[in-house]
């Protein structure tokens, strides 16, 4: 893959980081098609029992069953177990990276307040970034969470192109709901702060009890014939 570079004549130094970025990219490319899975390790084994007994959560309880005959295939083990270093590496930190210099280099330049938008939604969306935020206790991870929520913010508030298909995407997500084909999350998810392990606690702050049958998806799926014939009407 040559890299196309406009501009004048490049100095020898230029030309030799040129060749040196080419090179690592055609290495990377021929590493991503030839490299192999490795075979599972203690921790990848620990990985798959911990999952099996996490009853709560039926879609991982099940990921690693006796009832599941292709589990290794699946995405989710793949991304979290078999190609776990490639996943970190290679997408979930470029793309967190990313996205926080983008949201950085977004609120540098403007103010994203109440003050200065006009939409209701953007100013509902800039509460719930507040709330989220405040249950947020994860160091290493508010500034992407932060980034993300003032990306969408400004993209609602200023191009009607993305504002009203994100308007279209909640329409659906209500619908599933109300059809019975999204799950709400589990009791006690995200993971509260006691009795759990050490690198988790006190990530999360909700107040105590949340999810499962406290949550709002589930009290509309509990709901959803009811608030469908009013719909109807």
């Amino acid at each position: 893959m040559k890299l196309a570079v406009p501009g004048p004549t490049h100095t020898p130094f230029f030309n030799s980081l040129i060749n040196t970025l080419e090179n690592r990219s055609e290495l990377l490319h021929k590493v991503d098609e030839y490299v192999k899975p490795r075979e599972d390790t203690p921790f990848l084994k620990t990985i798959k029992k911990n999952f099996t007994d996490l009853k709560g959560i039926s879609d991982l309880s099940y990921f690693y069953s006796k009832d599941s005959p292709s589990w290794e295939y699946l995405l989710g083990h793949q991304m979290l177990a078999t190609w776990r270093k490639w996943v970190i590496d290679r997408f979930k930190d470029p793309l967190r990276l990313a996205i926080i210099a983008a949201g950085k280099k977004l609120v540098k330049k403007f103010d994203i307040s109440k003050k200065r938008m006009t939409y209701r939604n953007s100013h509902t969306k800039l509460d719930i970034k507040r709330q989220f935020l405040e249950w947020e206790n994860n160091k290493a991870r508010e500034d992407l969470f932060e980034a993300a929520f003032d990306i969408d913010i400004a993209e609602y508030e200023h191009d009607p192109y993305y504002h009203f298909r994100e308007d279209v995407i909640l329409e659906l997500y209500i619908q599933a709901i109300l059809d019975g084909k999204y799950d709400a999350r589990p009791e006690g998810w995200p993971l509260p702060n006691a009795d759990k392990p050490k690198h988790w606690n006190k990530h999360w702050l909700e107040p105590a009890p949340y999810g499962g049958k406290h949550s709002i998806i589930a009290k509309m799926i509990a709901h959803r014939e009811e608030i469908n014939k009013l719909l109807e009407e």
